[in-house]
């Protein structure tokens, strides 16, 4: 549905509400309507229409050991009141955990015996998305580097820093996901903008486990130059999947599947060393999230550009 834009003076700029959609929600002269910017788009809606809370309630008996992964759910999918029931008092220590480290705006707000009240206490602001999803990856690349500086110097001291910033790709990319679920996006393909999403979080998973192993022992942060150049290479490989999301080109698209290629190919074999075989894991691993990444940038780009602008 077209509309033409009617200017008024010099500031104004109008245009007219489809006539059938008007009287069917009965708006008349003076009535009062929602308008909210999402970047190219504009939407325009009544108070009856606005966005309900979404409310639940669990009884958590017997799932205390998934608590985070409940809560986790509740939270990416938008619910704004969450109500758990619960036998063990215990569990709120590790409720109100998972909360704080991992969920921004979700807070307990109301606690009786056998249970607790949480609630979003700061409302999710869908144009927050751009800019935290841009930290996402911002924070994955600085977090990768950190690992390849470390382990190219072979000094553990900033290891333990680097694993806990897997808590902060956490908050990030929950968010992210609770607005796409609860809002949708500016984007005209949510779901290959939530598969993107969910393997950044996924990198930085693989990130804080290749921490742990090199803190198991001192001689894990010992590797060759063959090793070490391979993680270099990963490390340009999350560089060009960031180059191609914020500025699509599909000649930088295929530079990062040849690269992938490159590395699984050099990478395999060296897994019949006993002395690189976990590295040689997480190389794979991350590659291959990452290379998945860039395919989903890729069908994000053919979709949003025409094909002659794609070269």
């Amino acid at each position: 549905m077209k509309r033409k834009v009617i200017q008024i003076a010099d500031s104004t700029q109008l245009i007219s509400l489809p006539r059938k959609w008007a009287k069917k929600l009965n708006i008349k002269k003076g009535d009062e309507i929602e308008v909210v910017e999402d970047n190219d788009k504009l939407i325009i809606s009544t108070k009856s229409s606005a966005i309900e809370l979404m409310r639940t309630s669990l009884d958590i008996t017997g799932f205390e050991e998934i608590i985070p992964r409940l809560l986790h759910s509740f939270y990416k999918n938008g619910f704004d009141e969450v109500e758990l029931l619960f036998k063990d008092p215990k569990v709120i220590s590790k409720i109100q955990k998972s909360l704080r480290d991992e969920m921004i705006g979700f807070e307990i707000v109301e606690q009786r015996p056998g249970s607790c009240l949480i609630k979003t206490i700061a409302g999710t602001n869908r144009n927050e998305y751009d800019s935290v999803l841009r930290r996402t990856f911002i924070l994955l690349k600085l977090m990768f580097e950190g690992i390849v500086e470390s382990l190219e110097k072979r000094d553990i001291s900033q290891i333990q820093d680097l694993k806990l910033q897997e808590l902060t790709n956490n908050k990030y990319t929950g968010f992210c996901r609770r607005v796409i679920n609860k809002f949708g996006i500016r984007k005209d393909y949510p779901a290959i903008e939530y598969c993107i999403v969910e393997w950044l979080e996924k990198i930085a998973d693989q990130a804080k486990y290749l921490c742990s192993f090199i803190l198991e022992s001192k001689e894990n942060i010992k590797i060759n130059k063959t090793t070490l150049n391979l993680y270099k290479r990963v490390l340009k490989l999350l560089n060009i999947s960031y180059e191609v999301y914020y500025h699509f080109d599909l000649k930088k698209a295929k530079e990062g599947f040849l690269e992938r290629k490159k590395i699984i190919r050099e990478a395999l074999p060296l897994f019949n060393k006993s002395e690189s075989k976990r590295h040689i894991h997480y190389i794979v691993c991350i590659t291959q999230i990452i290379a998945d990444i860039i395919g989903f940038e890729y069908q994000l780009g053919i979709k949003n550009q025409k094909t002659s602008n794609l070269f």
